[in-house]
């Protein structure tokens, strides 16, 4: 079922009608959007309300922002994973509120972000958070990232992750850099 993942079409929903109501199902509705995918979501969340919520990863509607605040205090981690690389003052909103529960992750949800609101979380979150930081690099102009990147690395030379991260930034080529 997983696999079913961002499809809307007749026969992915007829698999979904078929299933026995499960955490896999309602992550199948994972990036589908519309009332068939809604009205499922709300039969299942009260049994699998984790699964819902990462169900909504990517969704920019009303009722997936509901599901993030009403998991946010018990499932920050989670909920900042579902708004990595959206933008907009609801994102940004949810991104402070959760910032000193779960630094890295904040810092991390703001992944291809280039407004002025991303480079200034990222200033804030460098020495908090590095891996972070870097990890939110992904998908902005490289030349932007790359001095955040080497400046970070230079300020935690001992930190392990911040090396693995800088490196995977740093050694990405231009022929497999998908944000080109």
């Amino acid at each position: 079922l997983r696999s079913l993942r961002g499809l809307s079409d007749p026969r992915s929903w007829e698999l979904r009608r078929r299933a026995a109501p499960s955490a896999a199902l309602v992550e199948s509705l994972t990036g589908v959007d519309g009332d068939p995918a809604w009205e499922l979501r709300a039969a299942l969340e009260r049994d699998h309300p984790l699964p819902v919520l990462r169900s909504v990863r990517g969704l920019d509607h009303p009722k997936a922002w509901v599901t993030r605040r009403n998991l946010a205090r018990v499932a920050p981690k989670t909920v900042l994973a579902t708004i990595e690389g959206m933008g907009g003052a609801e994102a940004d909103a949810l991104r402070e509120d959760l910032r000193t529960l779960a630094p890295e992750e904040t810092a991390a949800s703001d992944a291809k972000g280039d407004s002025a609101a991303a480079w200034k979380r990222r200033a804030e979150l460098a020495d908090e958070a590095p891996a972070g930081v870097i990890r939110s690099l992904r998908g902005v102009p490289r030349e932007k990232g790359e001095k955040v990147v080497v400046e970070i690395a230079r300020r935690h030379p001992r930190r392990l992750r911040v090396a693995r991260e800088a490196a995977q930034f740093l050694l990405r080529t231009r022929w497999t850099d998908t944000s080109i």
